[in-house]
This record gives structure tokens, C-alpha cells and sequence, in this order.
């Protein structure tokens, strides 16, 4: 909705679109600097900004593909990402918005092909809710918490 404070991953295009004589004060945005090596600060901004956040829109996977395929690089973030795609954040996911290569009836699913192949013709779109409002705190603690279970399973 007009007004509402959208969370979204830098190194990536924010979404909605900018165009041309089209108010941008529509939506506050917030920047997920995700790419920032991992460390207390870095994790207490994350959180804070989530805790900020009425949606988190993600406009292609190319950020966070990147970041669960350098999960040792970046153990919180690649939490972070696992704990939101199960709903474990107290966001919800609302919208997934993909559209695939097709031949007449057939359509090819390339979500396993490389990211830079969906990133720059047809990428998928992501929109998630905040539903709890958790603060930041408590959204550091679950992040955590997944990764301690994630070690544990290892």
C-alpha cells in the first residue's frame, strides 16, 4: 500500500520501478546491506532494519542465492535468508511472482539454472509481510537460534 515502508536487498534494483515523473516518496525504502561481511554491527542493522520493515521485496534471487552459496562467508545473512523463507521471522510470504521460458504448452521451469540467466531476463519476484513486528532483538535471537540448528545438523 501507498505509505508503507519497504525493506530491499542492495546490489539489486528496488522495486517498485522508478520512473519518469512518478513520485518515488511513495514508499520509504530501506536498505538490507546484506553484502557487508558478517559481524555484530552488520547483524544488529539487519535486524534493525526487519524490525523496520512492513515488506521485504526482493526483485530477482541473484542477492540471495549469492549469499546461501557462501554461507561460510556469510553464516548470519545465509540464516537470515533460510529463517525467512520458513516463515520463521514473523514474515510472511505473500507473493512470488515468476514467469518461465515457454514453447507452446511447454514451459521450462529454470529456477536450478544459473542465476544470472533468470536475473536478467525474467527474474522472480518475492514480496514477504511483516505480520509479528518482532524487535530487533528477538530477530537476532531466532536467526541465531536456526543456526545453531543448522551446525547441529551437520
Amino acid at each position: 500500500p501507498v505509505g508503507s515502508t519497504l525493506g530491499t536487498e542492495h546490489w539489486d534494483d528496488p522495486l517498485p520501478v522508478s520512473f519518469p515523473n512518478y513520485n518515488r516518496d511513495v514508499y520509504k525504502y530501506i536498505e538490507l546491506t546484506v553484502y557487508n561481511p558478517d559481524n555484530e554491527k552488520k547483524n544488529q542493522t539487519l535486524a534493525d532494519n526487519l524490525s523496520r520493515s512492513q515488506y521485504l521485496v526482493f526483485s530477482s534471487r541473484r542477492v540471495y542465492y549469492s549469499i546461501l552459496r557462501n554461507s561460510k562467508l556469510y553464516p548470519f545473512t545465509s540464516n537470515f535468508y533460510r529463517s525467512l523463507f520458513s516463515e520463521k521471522l514473523g514474515f510472511k510470504l505473500i507473493h512470488r511472482e515468476a514467469h518461465y521460458p515457454s514453447f507452446g504448452n511447454y514451459i521450462l521451469n529454470d529456477d536450478i539454472a544459473d542465476e544470472s540467466f533468470q536475473s536478467y531476463d525474467h527474474p522472480p519476484v518475492v514480496i514477504f509481510q511483516n505480520i509479528d513486528y518482532l524487535n530487533s532483538n528477538e530477530l537476532i535471537k531466532r536467526i541465531q537460534m536456526n543456526q545453531l540448528k543448522a551446525i547441529d545438523s551437520e
